[in-house]
């Protein structure tokens, strides 16, 4: 994990194949037709509850092991981002607008924070959010290696 004082140092190390592991990905995560199954909740034969869970689809989990795998979810106190917060609420965002640490700031909040509110990262790939954030990273990463 990268702290966010050495972040855009790690990002500018990244070559155009590392970036394409995740925007290749896009086609995948659109066609998608389900991102995660709740699961549990059955009672047992004791008359037991079964906690319930979400089991996330094979893409939810591809997608999450290649964010990981370049380490593009940065450490920074995420839970107290407003901002991000207020991006990831409004339906009518424009990712387009944030560089690349914003968007993989935004990709750092939504992992992390299905940790606490299951099903978190689940709703963020049927809303569009996780693929409208990869589009805006790839297109910001391919513009700047354009222009280099």
């Amino acid at each position: 994990m990268i702290d966010i004082k050495d972040f855009d140092n790690h990002i500018n190390q990244l070559s155009i194949a590392d970036w394409n592991k995740l925007f290749s990905l896009k086609t995948e995560i659109a066609i998608a037709e389900n991102y995660g199954t709740l699961c549990g909740g059955e009672q047992l034969d004791t008359g037991v509850l079964t906690f319930p869970y979400w089991e996330k689809s094979e893409i939810v989990e591809k997608a999450v092991h290649v964010i990981l795998t370049l380490q593009l979810t940065p450490v920074f106190d995420w839970a107290s981002w407003s901002e991000g917060k207020s991006i990831l609420l409004n339906a009518d965002f424009v990712y387009n607008t944030l560089d690349v640490i914003s968007l993989c700031k935004l990709l750092t909040t939504i992992i992390r924070a299905d940790r606490f509110n299951e099903g978190y990262l689940v709703s963020c790939f049927e809303k569009g959010i996780v693929l409208k954030i990869i589009t805006a990273l790839e297109n910001n990463v391919k513009r700047n290696h354009r222009s280099e």
